[in-house]
């Protein structure tokens, strides 16, 4: 089923890189339609670098990626709310251009590492609980395609910083999670929270970045 979406987005795709269903126009704060072009390339990417699909290193495939990549940098398509353009798309491209990798050329990655690198210039805003952990791992994903030790070092220390109980937004004393002030937002935040320190906790395991054991045992 997955490999027939993404052969799909192959077939449908037009040679400039986009698709004829993405209005790239439009700048929504919620259905902000240019996210969906790189929701795809995302799939593409992650179809293309894994062995056990039929599309592993398909040609056809790389091309198409990169012809959508080539689109997306020309025309940065930027949405009237903040999340996409400092958070979703930035973190979409990082796992496209780590996905692709090698099969990419420099240029190619460093016209696509502008999208990324804007979680790191604006880190300072909105920067609480989940959406600062969501920038970071932007920013460790940028330090290590850039070959910038800086942004890499300064989203461990965040995230590192963020894992803490009762103080502002996040983790509380009852093990609930706040997010934009004192709400209870478990469920949404708090979910994205605990998968994404998950997934940072196990990065920098075997690393002198990994996490003491206070702070392990407040996420498991």
């Amino acid at each position: 089923e997955k490999t027939g979406r993404i052969r799909a987005f192959l077939g449908s795709q037009l040679p400039d890189g986009g698709w004829r269903d993405i209005d790239y126009a439009n700048n929504h704060l919620v259905l902000f339609e240019g996210f969906r072009h790189l929701q795809r390339l995302e799939a593409m990417a992650l179809t293309c670098a894994a062995p056990s699909t039929p599309l592993y290193g398909d040609p056809a495939l790389l091309d198409a990626l990169k012809r959508g990549i080539d689109l997306w940098t020309r025309r940065s398509p930027r949405s009237k709310n903040w999340w996409f353009n400092q958070i979703g798309s930035p973190r979409s491209m990082a796992n496209i251009l780590l996905l692709a990798g090698d099969r990419l050329s420099s240029g190619m990655i460093t016209g696509a590492l502008d999208t990324v690198h804007e979680s790191y210039e604006t880190r300072r805003q909105f920067s609480t609980g989940q959406n600062l952990v969501w920038k970071s791992m932007n920013d460790i994903a940028y330090g290590c395609l850039a070959g910038d030790p800086v942004p890499y070092r300064y989203g461990i220390a965040a995230i590192t910083g963020v894992i803490r109980g009762g103080k502002g937004e996040g983790i509380q004393r009852d093990f609930t999670f706040q997010q934009h002030g004192p709400q209870f937002y478990s469920g949404g935040y708090g979910y994205a929270f605990i998968a994404d320190v998950a997934q940072f906790a196990v990065l920098v395991r075997e690393t002198s970045h990994r996490l003491s054991r206070e702070k392990l045992d407040l996420v498991t």
